[in-house]
């Protein structure tokens, strides 16, 4: 079995500047630290920060970090199990045989990608079957996307699955198969019949469903295999394991809608699409693509349905920091359309001549309202001084204000001074959202931020804490603080699972700050979490007699004021 003693020896021993510099050539030496340009986002200046004493990397840009084996599933799309064996081999240790016993082997998911395979095998067999669709359907070559043909019948895959082995149960946990409804007997049936297969693999070339398209006029015209433990429809991309290194080498990738839109485009050489799964684009499939590239061209249907699935899917998208463009065309319903009757070179011309997404919807804000009115003029103005408010980058929005002035000719001071109304509208619902929350002074949020670097720097300083402290005492890292308290371990940064405070520890970790007295420093960082404290109680003490007065509580108030006097001078004492 792969002990936790294996991975930390090749984690000792694997020297994460040399993994690094691998990827990132530009990578130089700063003071303790190692930086150079980001691999996971696009930048001008470097902020990608790289730490041998520490194997930890971290981008202060768009905040990817972790150790050595994060690094290399990131850069090599691999699962951690793949990353141990790149790791393992840089370092001359072979862990075939200690996996081979690892719960990842054992579990479940491994028969079920097995039984995926040999189902995509039997539907393969059967293609000769879909011919004459394919060949309508203009699909060169059928074999590079694996496609099959279920045959029809009700269990034509289940005899063929129980015939190689494969338990009933495991068939069922694929979604393969699909139970008898009550009252129709007992037993179960294909799920595929009489339809065109399309495998759905993951990035790693893992077939984990499929996809069903009716040959004939049956409904429905497609069929997906339902969720199981290795198929969430909303983390996968059709096509990605195909995709992927043409999107990485083009840094853009093309998103269409379906899967025949999708091989269109591949066979006439636009090979860096993807496909969502038939359901609404999601922030997981966004961070799915933001591995590959910062940049997608959304070339969907042009009905109103695919117009406004495109303009959620580009929100979901520049959420995730890409940037994102719209390919437009006529004279076709889908890509997959367009290719059949204009020929590959419309597919080109349409991505080619894409636009940025905000001119776009700019564009389709102008068209809908009559802007010949007055009316219809003031509309777009304040549909499109809406969208340009949820901009963060004020350039975009100085550029796009231009852009809009042009098209509607009502004078850019006009529209500036809407948007800026807008933003001022925003902010002052943040402002009054934000009021509640009690106010923790700067010198305090210092002071916790100092007790972490120190406690990642010098394992002692944890149980000093401990000592001193509780977990009530903290304010603006209280969750990293709470964390620390239950460790097991000392490994801080090693045994966090939330990202969100992995990343706040890592950025800590790596920011290089002048030499300080780190005694005097831990001292003085306790010093003032601890008056904080003190003063926070002085002030509930004070409100407290003010009420107990009011209410003519003699006793109570007279016992609240000895509490403040000794705290006012455990106070005193504190700051001599």
């Amino acid at each position: 079995m792969l002990s936790k003693e294996k991975i930390e020896e090749i984690r000792e021993k694997i020297n994460i500047v040399d993994v690094v510099s691998s990827y990132i050539p530009s990578l130089r030496k700063r003071g303790k630290n190692y930086i150079g340009l980001c691999p996971f986002h696009s930048e001008k200046t470097p902020s990608f920060t790289v730490s041998q004493e520490k194997g930890l990397f971290h981008c202060f840009g768009c905040g990817k970090g972790g150790n050595v084996f994060n690094l290399l599933m990131e850069m090599e799309n691999v699962s951690f199990i793949e990353a141990l064996k790149i790791a393992g081999d840089k370092v001359g240790i072979a862990i075939e045989s200690f996996v081979g016993s690892s719960p990842l082997d054992s579990s479940p998911n491994k028969k079920l990608f097995s039984i995926m395979e040999l189902a995509c095998k039997f539907y393969e067999s059967h293609l000769d079957e879909a011919a004459e669709y394919l060949k309508k359907r203009n699909v060169n070559d059928p074999k590079v996307f694996r496609l099959g043909f279920a045959p029809s019948g009700w269990d034509n895959l289940l005899k063929f699955l129980l015939s190689r082995g494969v338990k009933e149960e495991y068939i069922l946990k694929t979604g393969l198969v699909s139970p008898r409804q009550s009252g129709s007997g007992s037993g179960v049936y294909d799920r595929f019949r009489n339809r065109l297969i399309f495998p759905i693999t993951n990035h790693q070339n893992q077939i984990i469903g499929f996809g069903g398209r009716s040959t004939t006029n049956e409904d429905p015209k497609y069929l997906n295999s339902p969720e199981s433990t290795i198929f969430i429809k909303g983390e996968n991309l059709y096509n990605l394991s195909l995709a992927k290194d043409f999107i990485k080498k083009q840094k853009i990738a093309v998103l269409v809608e379906g899967y025949m839109d999708t091989i269109a485009c591949f066979e006439s050489e636009i090979k860096n699409v993807v496909a969502p799964l038939g359901t609404a684009f999601t922030v997981n499939q966004a961070s799915l693509l933001k591995r590959f590239t910062d940049t997608v061209v959304i070339f969907f249907d042009q009905d109103q349905a695919g117009i406004l699935a495109s303009e959620k899917a580009e929100e979901v998208l520049r959420g995730a920091g890409i940037s994102v463009r719209i390919a437009t065309y006529e004279g076709a319903k889908d890509p997959d359309e367009l290719a059949l009757k204009q020929g590959k070179e419309a597919l080109e011309e349409s991505i080619k001549k894409s636009i940025p997404s905000i001119e776009f919807r700019i564009r389709r804000i102008i068209n809908y309202y009559k802007t010949n009115e007055v009316e219809g003029k003031v509309k777009a103005a304040h549909e499109i001084t809406k969208l340009l408010s949820k901009e963060k980058d004020g350039i975009l929005q100085d550029e796009y204000i231009k852009f809009a002035s042009k098209l509607l000719n009502i004078p850019a001071e006009k529209l500036e001074a809407e948007l800026k109304n807008k933003i001022s509208l925003f902010s002052k619902k943040g402002s009054s959202e934000k009021r509640s929350i009690p106010n923790v002074p700067s010198i305090v949020k210092e002071a916790e931020r100092k007790l972490l670097k120190l406690a990642l720097e010098r394992k002692e300083v944890i149980q000093i804490i401990k000592k001193e402290l509780s977990i009530d005492n903290f304010s603006h890292y209280k969750d990293i603080f709470y964390h620390i308290w239950n460790l097991d371990s000392n490994d801080i940064l090693s045994s966090v699972d939330d990202e969100s405070s992995a990343k706040i520890l890592r950025e800590i970790a790596l920011t290089e700050e002048p030499a300080e007295n780190q005694e005097k420093t831990l001292e003085d960082c306790i010093k003032a979490i601890k008056s904080f404290e003190i003063k926070r109680k002085i002030e509930i003490i004070r409100q407290s007699i003010i009420k107990a007065e009011k209410e003519g509580e003699t006793k109570t108030q007279k016992s609240l004021s000895r509490e403040l006097l000794e705290l006012n001078e455990i106070l005193r004492n504190m700051v001599r």
